[in-house]
This record gives C-alpha cells, sequence and structure tokens, in this order.
C-alpha cells in the first residue's frame, strides 16, 4: 500500500476534473422564430405555388434560416472546474437556504447561490475555476467588487446569468452540483464500497 505522502503528491500531480455546458445568450429573436414558424406552416398548408417559382414555403425558410444562423451565434461554452473542498465549504456558509427548496433544506444551503458564486470562484493563488471557452483557449471572465470608488463594478458572469434561460441557469447548477456535491459524494460512496468488500 503506498504512503500517504505518495497518495498527496499522486492527488496534487491530478488535474482537476471539469465539466462543459454549452448555453445560448438571448438576443431576443424567439417572438421572430415563432411568426416565422407559424408562416411556414401556414405556406406548406396552402400549397398553392407555381412550380416556376420559388415556393412560399421555401422563401420563408430563407427567412428562418437567417435567424437559426443568427441564433446559433449566441452559443457559448462554459468549462468548469472542481473547487478546493475547504473553497466550497467557505462558499455554502455564505448561502442560507431558500426553505420552499427541498434540496437545500437537505444541504442547508442555497444550491444555486452557491454555485453561482462556484463559478466565479477564483483561489488565492489566481486559479480561476470558471472560463468561456473560445477556439480552444481559456477566457477569463471579469468580476469586479462593489467599493466607494468603483459603485457598479462589471460582473460578466452575472451579465450572463442574466441572460440565459431558466433551463440553460438550472444546467449550469446541475453541473457545479454534479462536480463539487453529488460527483464526489458517489465515488466515495463508493470507494467505500469496495474497500468493505476487499475487507470482509
Amino acid at each position: 500500500m503506498t504512503s500517504v505522502f505518495d497518495k498527496l503528491a499522486a492527488a496534487k500531480a491530478a488535474p482537476r476534473q471539469t465539466l462543459d455546458v454549452t448555453i445560448s445568450l438571448n438576443r431576443d429573436l424567439s417572438e421572430e422564430r415563432e411568426a416565422l414558424l407559424a408562416e411556414l406552416e401556414a405556406a406548406k398548408e396552402s400549397n398553392d405555388d407555381r412550380m416556376s417559382a420559388p415556393t412560399a414555403a421555401s422563401q420563408v425558410q430563407e427567412r428562418l434560416d437567417v435567424i437559426l444562423d443568427a441564433e446559433m451565434d449566441t452559443l457559448i461554452d462554459l468549462r468548469f472546474t472542481r473547487l478546493p473542498g475547504d473553497a466550497w465549504t467557505k462558499i455554502t456558509q455564505l448561502c442560507p437556504p431558500n426553505p420552499d427548496s427541498l434540496l437545500d433544506m437537505h444541504y442547508r444551503y442555497s444550491m444555486v447561490d452557491a454555485c453561482k458564486l462556484a463559478a466565479k470562484f477564483v483561489g488565492t493563488d489566481g486559479t480561476v475555476y470558471g472560463h468561456v471557452v473560445e477556439d480552444d483557449e481559456l477566457v477569463t471572465l471579469t468580476v469586479q467588487r462593489k467599493t466607494k470608488t468603483n459603485p457598479d463594478p462589471t460582473d460578466e458572469w452575472e451579465d450572463i446569468f442574466s441572460r440565459i434561460s431558466g433551463p440553460e441557469f438550472t444546467t449550469i447548477v446541475d453541473t457545479l452540483y454534479a462536480l463539487n456535491v453529488h460527483g464526489p459524494a458517489e465515488r466515495m460512496a463508493e470507494l467505500k464500497k469496495r474497500s468493505a468488500s476487499l475487507t470482509a
């Protein structure tokens, strides 16, 4: 069996687990897209276009494709890295639970608020744990503290959170929960189970 020092050295050398999430920064194109989809359906149902001319449906589809291309340009990839255990614990201590959330009442802290803080967490050594991925490069977002000299600080993570849909935000929370809570707990339970079976 390896010594505790060997185990610690191996743990320090190993890269931290990461997970990626793709989200869309809303540009309020949904109403226009829905109107075009309805128009496309009506054009297909009427089916009275001449064979020699572009069909009404094809013309609407072209306009719809422009909208869809514009929406494709709203996609961004986020990469989150598992926080050190002590950092995650400190974050949870800053986040009182929502009494209406069963998950919060189980863990005794607000999972949503903890995950928002985890997304923008930067370690004391300068390590950043949440990034935007652009062309295989990791981009660090700006998060400033509110001070007397900076009463309106820049917080690009909050800008992202406020411009995505509810399901997308839930995906971010689920990803950070999986990285920092569920995944490690499942791994530890499996290791204990295996250890017990080997020593039985």
